[in-house]
């Protein structure tokens, strides 16, 4: 495949990963089978407050209790007061089911007049302490249900003799709330200053007080801090310089939060623009002088090169080996008459060869060759390998976890490893490149998750970048995956060469062309037979011998090498995996968070 596909191709991932991710941190916070269509709050200052609920359930036959639930002691309408912040439930509107509360010292209370000892015992054993909400013993149905609950609140209020300061927290754990309609009723002006939190909340001043808009996530904070004049009831708590404290506060988390809205918006610009990055790496470390090579090469463009470099670092990646360099190492041997391979039938008619060795390992002087000719004489009888005797042997030895593991080790490096580090002679990689980019990217997402899950409380937003940020890393990932030289660069004029064995591969690979070039010289066949095995095309050079009845050993030999040693293969992962088990990981305060409240709605 060509630099440019590769790059193409790349590209496609890493934006999809983008788009993807965006997608997933916009609408997964507002998506479920139950979610809160819109959420609307009234609040008066004589400390009356009615919410609004419209549920909306997705889902039939799940959900039998809708409810709202509270972090602050809750009363029943028949309770009297606490010595501390405290609400009291007046009324609930549920006409599709049975009101009911569960107060603060746990007894459950139902609102209507339907009730039964059997839906008393059920919310007593389901429900929250200090909840409210709407019991249906049949289930509901999916569609959409209000539900209206009006309390009067007693919260606690920070007073200097001049100002106030209330923080009325309304949720911060919670189904996503696609509309949150906050209404501040306040038609003397009491209320001087509103501090929405988050503050991207929108607010807007009327001549009948304060209406705050906007939505929140799944346990994203919905609270209100204001600042007022005295008169409000509640539970005083004289502070000095209630103005101060309260601006002060609300400045440092304004600022923190349009920092991170900021953060958020280079974390998309780096997202959605890393293939911008990604290509300034490539043409400044991977770019490629221009060759002009034709589609198809009928002819080994090196024959001075051995198969298995040939497979190491033309076939793929170039620092990638698989098992289709030792099979075609293997015929190279038999035709250079250092081993004769020999196709036999087991006692279970299945397909197996004999090795006989001709040549001692120290007759080559190359490094690989000389590895694969050990391992075939370290497991030879009397001088001759056989695959099914070495498949019983590593059954027999299935059990003893290091006798295993060694022989892994050696198979892998026969079939699968081999010397690497040659290919350093042809390729300049840039993984280091990558690498640096993939730290950094980890570095930040760590950074990002750590805060998420310490502050997403009262810092939403981090959990839309914590979706940016892994998406980065992941887009990392994959540039880290594609092969060595697409960030690399080939060393002299060896691009010229990859780009004749990827034509000579092509070749090789039709049928059509073939039959066209087709050479009456044994000699040419076998190479096409070697090095296509060397390139991963070996059995479509077999099959082309076979439709033209090219008569030579190696069209009968190959295939069984190939079934054979793959099934050598097979044998010592299995035997291995058997052997180790692998497998092949009360509230008040100036600040945001720390409001009167908290809890939200939710459905079971």
């Amino acid at each position: 495949m060509s630099e440019t596909k590769q790059l193409a191709i790349l590209f496609l991932v890493v934006i999809l990963i983008g788009v993807v991710a965006y997608f997933v941190a916009e609408f997964i916070n507002y998506s479920g089978d139950l979610i809160v269509e819109k959420y609307a709050i009234t609040l008066s200052l004589d400390g009356s407050l009615r919410e609004t609920y419209v549920y909306d359930v997705s889902i039939s036959g799940k959900y039998t209790m809708l409810y709202r639930v509270w972090k602050v002691p809750l009363l029943s309408p028949a309770a009297s007061g606490l010595n501390k912040p405290y609400i009291k439930i007046i009324n609930v509107d549920c006409s599709f089911g049975m009101p009911y509360v569960k107060d603060f010292a746990g007894k459950v209370w139902i609102l209507g007049e339907q009730s039964s000892t059997y839906a008393k015992s059920w919310i007593d054993r389901k429900a929250y302490l200090n909840e409210i909400g709407c019991y249906k013993p049949g289930k509901f149905a999916a569609g959409k249900y209000t539900v209206t609950y009006s309390y009067f609140i007693y919260p606690p209020l920070e007073c200097d003799g001049k100002l106030c300061h209330l923080n009325l927290m309304l949720a911060d754990e919670h189904v996503p709330y696609k509309k949150v309609e906050i209404a501040l009723e306040d038609p003397d002006n009491q209320i001087l200053r509103v501090f929405p939190h988050p503050p991207d909340f929108s607010v807007s001043k009327s001549d009948n007080g304060w209406v705050i808009t906007g939505k929140s996530p799944k346990d994203g904070l919905v609270e209100v801090g204001m600042l007022l004049k005295p008169g409000m009831v509640g539970f005083v708590n004289k502070v000095s310089d209630v103005e101060e404290k309260t601006l002060s506060a609300n400045s440092a988390y304004s600022n923190a939060y349009s920092a991170l809205i900021g953060l958020k918006y280079v974390l998309l610009a780096v997202m959605f623009g890393f293939p911008v990055v990604l290509y300034r790496l490539y043409t400044r470390y991977g770019k490629e002088k221009e060759f002009t090579v034709p589609e198809h090469l009928s002819y080994v463009p090196n024959k001075s090169r051995k198969p298995w470099l040939v497979n190491l670092v033309f076939k793929g990646d170039a620092f990638n080996f698989d098992e289709n360099g030792f099979y075609a190492t293997l015929l190279d041997l038999q035709r250079k008459g250092f081993i004769k391979i020999e196709p036999y039938t087991d006692e279970k008619n299945k397909k197996e060869v004999k090795i006989e060795l001709l040549k001692k390992p120290e007759d080559t002087e190359d490094p690989y060759e000389k590895v694969v000719l050990r391992f075939l004489h370290d497991w030879s009888r009397d001088g001759v390998f056989y695959t099914r005797e070495f498949k019983d042997l590593v059954r027999s030895i299935r059990n003893r976890r290091d006798e295993i593991a060694k022989l892994k080790e050696r198979v892998d490096f026969v079939m699968h490893e081999a010397f690497p580090v040659y290919a350093r002679d042809f390729v300049e990689s840039a993984r280091s490149k990558l690498a640096i980019l993939f730290i950094a990217s980890l570095v930040l997402m760590l950074a990002v998750v750590g805060a998420r899950m310490m502050y997403s409380d009262i810092y939403p937003v981090l959990k839309e970048m914590s979706v940016y940020s892994v998406a980065i890393v992941l887009q990392s990932v994959v540039a880290i995956l594609t092969p060595s030289t697409l960030f690399g660069r080939w060393k002299g004029d060896y691009y010229k060469e990859k780009l004749e064995w990827d034509a000579f591969r092509r070749f090789l690979s039709d049928m059509a062309m073939i039959k066209k070039y087709a050479p009456e010289d044994i000699v040419i066949w076998k190479d096409w037979l070697i090095y296509g095995t060397a390139l991963g095309v070996g059995e479509k050079v077999v099959k082309a011998m076979e439709a033209l009845k090219v008569e030579i050993p190696e069209v009968y030999v190959a295939p069984w090498v190939y079934m054979s040693f793959h099934s050598v293969n097979r044998s010592v992962s299995s035997a291995y995996t058997a052997a180790t088990g692998s497998k092949g990981g009360l509230g008040g305060g100036f600040g945001a968070g720390g409001g009167f409240g908290g809890g939200g709605a939710g459905g079971r």
